[in-house]
């Protein structure tokens, strides 16, 4: 994982584009997250009702 180019503190005060930057990438990292975890709660619903399906599926 790369960081962005932080531009630290300078003499006590924030660097507000520093700053700025930080928060857009964090962000980013944040909506991919929520992404990956919505594709995995589908995959593990579909998951949960084929097993469902196959385990209530009347016998021949």
């Amino acid at each position: 994982m790369t960081f962005p180019r932080w531009g630290g503190l300078r003499s006590g005060r924030h660097d507000k584009n520093a700053l700025q930057e930080a928060a857009e990438f964090l962000q980013d990292k944040w909506n991919a997250v929520q992404q990956s975890l919505s594709r995995t709660e589908q995959r593990l619903k579909q998951a949960v009702d084929s097993a469902w399906t196959r385990l209530t599926k009347p016998r021949a």
